[in-house]
């Protein structure tokens, strides 16, 4: 058929010789008594005629059925897959891991390629705002973890902290002197630069409640400087003496990528008064006697009542083991997590940062372990040896993933990475609840 044949005109033309065929047919005479031999002819052809007519509309009118069928019953199968398994809908968007400048376990490609951000703790400054690397091994190890962090099968943004427990002496002065404040910014943009990291994040422990203004004031003027560099903040738990006095976070949270929640530390060996009673490293819920909100909850309402950016905000997993000596009776009955420790000196025995692999090396058990329902949290307690251990299993992760859900916060940071056991055991646990976006930084 050329293209410009009209594809209708052999049905008008099988339609025009029916007709004629029919009408010579029924003008047959009465006194016929018997059909001759063309009146048989024109018989057959009437016949042949309308069975291909009829074959026609027959094969056309099928496939319109099946048509409609296919459309009909595939968008109900569709429909049905759909509701009964339903993918996970992503709706964290961070998993950030601190990688410790003095643990001997080194960053692997494996760990950077579950990671949204990966942070090296610490980068040091001096009391003008000039950063540098405590030693060489800081150095080494943080070019190590700069390496594999530019992998091409890495999608990690690599980050500094700048501070933390041991270096934040310097902020008050350098922050306070307006000159100071910018060496120091030009200081965290020429170290940027020079290792081809992606962002800084602020560790200052902890500012007072009159130098709010001040960290304010210097992370605007930051973020300003930064340009495409990200930029976050660690804040402190809630509800201990004035850690949260010196951060106006309703205004901080509008000028940096994210928040570091250092929701942990709520109980430990310490070398003071402290050290007693034992307790969960990171209690999801509850608490004991005058440390009743030493928990995360509490402290993640607390930042909920200050600003509505909850998306902005990462909760921190702490990877390590939590140990004490000399261990002793339940603070309270029933409440065998929160337990009296025996003072040396005013001082506990134990160690308040052991990494699992350490742990596990030294022959301590973390399986099977004890659980307190209040507080969401996991822990053995040797009544003969006098030791208590307390760490995350599967089952207080798991809590605080869907506590993280509910409140629709915006991700997690482990602290930290490297003193996980060999098999990531943490890191994994995490990555695989399917509960993160990617690429969302």
């Amino acid at each position: 058929m050329d293209s410009d044949e009209d594809p209708i005109l052999p049905i008008r033309s099988t339609s025009s010789t029916l007709y004629q065929n029919l009408k010579s047919f029924f003008s047959l005479n009465s006194s016929d008594a018997s059909l001759n031999e063309i009146g048989w002819k024109k018989a057959s052809t009437v016949i042949l005629a309308v069975l291909f007519i009829c074959g026609i509309l027959a094969l056309g009118l099928s496939a319109i059925i099946w048509v409609v069928y296919d459309e009909f019953d595939g968008g109900s199968r569709n429909h049905t897959t759909t509701t009964t398994t339903p993918s996970p809908t992503p709706s964290l968007k961070r998993i950030a891991g601190v990688y410790t400048s003095n643990e001997s376990k080194d960053s692997t490609n494996v760990q950077l390629e579950k990671l949204t951000h990966a942070l090296f703790a610490f980068i040091r400054m001096d009391e003008n705002g000039t950063l540098y690397f405590k030693n060489e091994k800081s150095k080494n190890r943080f070019l190590s973890l700069r390496n594999k962090a530019m992998n091409e099968t890495a999608d990690v943004k690599l980050m500094v902290s700048i501070g933390g427990p041991n270096n934040a002496q310097f902020f008050s002065g350098v922050l306070a002197d307006e000159s100071r404040q910018r060496k120091f910014i030009s200081s965290i943009i020429a170290f940027l630069k020079e290792y081809q990291a992606h962002g800084v994040d602020i560790f200052w422990k902890w500012p007072t409640e009159s130098e709010k203004y001040v960290f304010s004031t210097f992370i605007k003027n930051l973020r300003d400087n930064l340009n495409q560099y990200l930029l976050s903040i660690t804040v402190p738990p809630a509800g201990i003496e004035h850690h949260t006095f010196g951060f106006d976070i309703d205004d901080l949270v509008q000028h940096v990528d994210f928040l570091n929640v250092y929701s942990m530390d709520y109980y430990g060996p310490w070398m003071n008064e402290w050290g007693t009673p034992t307790g969960p490293i990171a209690p999801l819920y509850s608490g004991v006697k005058e440390r009743e909100n030493f928990n995360l909850d509490y402290t993640m309402q607390y930042y909920s009542s200050q600003t509505r950016r909850l998306d902005k905000f990462n909760i921190i997993i702490p990877s390590f083991v939590r140990l004490w000596k000399l261990v002793k009776d339940a603070v309270e009955p029933g409440r065998e997590v929160y337990r009296n420790v025996i003072l040396k000196d005013n001082m506990t025995e134990g160690d308040a940062y052991m990494s699992r692999r350490l742990a596990e090396m030294e022959g301590w058990k973390l399986t099977p372990s004890m659980w307190d329902e209040q507080s969401k949290s996991s822990f053995i307690y040797d009544p003969d040896q006098g030791t208590y251990l307390t760490f995350e299993t599967e089952r207080s992760l798991k809590a605080k993933m869907d506590y993280l859900k509910e409140k629709r916060f915006g991700g997690v940071w482990i602290w930290a990475v490297d003193m996980d056991d060999e098999n990531n055991t943490v890191l994994n646990f995490i990555t695989n609840q399917n509960l993160f976006s990617s690429h969302d930084f």
